[in-house]
């Protein structure tokens, strides 16, 4: 997958936000103002929706490093080298 500009990437992210504050807005409008039994799946769904939008934000920062530069997960990853151990090796 290529690897999108950081200015697109904002521009997603800026609307995935937007779009999760209507939704929820519209879900606590339907949550107020429709009949009770339907008006809870229709917010509950509403506030789905916004968590799901809400959700995906993480996926779209700009400056988050590339996956491949990522350091093996363990207790060598974890340990910070200090001089005496660079001084060892």
């Amino acid at each position: 997958m290529a690897r999108r500009s950081p200015a697109s990437l904002m521009v997603i992210r800026l609307l995935l936000v937007s779009n999760g504050i209507l939704v929820s807005i519209v879900g606590l409008l339907c949550f107020a103002y429709v009949e009770r039994p339907s008006a809870y799946w229709l917010a509950g769904a509403a506030w789905v929706l916004a968590g799901l939008l809400f959700g995906c934000v993480r996926f779209t920062d700009p400056y988050r490093p590339h996956r491949a530069r990522r350091r093996p997960r363990g207790d060598s990853a974890r340990r910070s080298r200090t001089r005496s151990d660079r001084v060892r090796r």
